[in-house]
């Protein structure tokens, strides 16, 4: 089986025709030659993949579910392809946090005119005179990451409704490693949950045995139901590299150093 024809065309409008990769989206639909025709560069693509072979094959899911609407996201030829060729990459979570933005974005611009183009600004000419040695530089690049933080960050109201329509009960926040960024970070979670209603009353704690190997929620609950489950698909929108894992005897967030080498007995 595939998507049939209405699921095709509603994973397309649903998303302006934009692809719903976010470093993308690229208009995906527009004129052809021929008067009576329109070129489409865009395609449905199965988060969860239609046959066993397939990337991302769930096999507790039937084929009704598999060739459904909530299994589709719609995206350009290139970024299907992409998506296809790294499957680890580019897991189920992501993808879902992918289609949901995407469709908040063309939720927000409906009816309004599009945003003017971007003004670039090049940036200064820099000349050297009688440098003797060393190499003048025109632009400078840090290869340190900036600090991570949720403070500041806007959190669209489907996903408010969905982390709020069930109470989250002793959530707690813990950090791998105590160096400073990693506790402001961990301490801006704590920030952002207390304003969903998930008040977490111990702060911020340490785990010295944890296993998670980047930013991890751990839930009690599963799935769509799971106010969590939203939570980390939030994250993902907002490009943090998230887990979530489900069925756990907890609900916790374990936070990872972002620069290897910071000193911890888990690295």
């Amino acid at each position: 089986m595939s998507f049939s024809e209405p699921v095709v065309r509603e994973l397309g409008r649903r998303v302006s025709h934009l692809c719903s990769n976010p470093t993308c989206g690229v208009e995906t639909i527009g004129p052809h030659s021929d008067n009576s025709k329109a070129t489409v560069i865009g395609e449905a693509a199965h988060i969860c993949g239609e046959k066993p072979n397939a990337k991302r094959y769930d096999a507790t899911m039937t084929d009704a579910q598999r060739d459904s609407i909530d299994n589709g996201i719609w995206l350009c030829r290139n970024c299907h392809k992409q998506i296809d060729s790294d499957e680890s990459k580019y897991p189920v979570l992501r993808l879902h946090a992918w289609k949901i933005e995407a469709e908040a974005v063309a939720a927000e611009r409906l009816g309004k005119a599009p945003p003017p183009a971007p003004q670039i600004n090049m940036g200064s000419v820099v000349i050297s005179i009688g440098q003797i040695g060393g190499q003048t530089a025109h632009t400078i690049v840090n290869h340190i990451p900036p600090p991570r933080t949720i403070t500041g960050r806007t959190m669209p109201a489907i996903f408010v409704q969905r982390i709020q329509r069930s109470p989250v009960e002793n959530m707690s926040v813990h950090v791998y490693a105590d160096d400073l960024e990693t506790r402001q970070f961990a301490v801006s979670i704590v920030d952002a949950l207390t304003l969903l209603g998930i008040p977490c009353d111990r702060g911020v704690g340490r785990i010295l045995n944890g296993y998670a190997t980047r930013l991890t929620i751990y839930s009690r609950l599963a799935g769509e139901s799971d106010p969590l489950y939203w939570l980390s698909i939030w994250l993902q929108s907002e490009g943090f590299d998230t887990d979530y894992r489900s069925g756990s005897h907890r609900n916790e967030v374990h936070v990872l150093p972002q620069v290897h080498g910071v000193p911890s007995k888990n690295w």
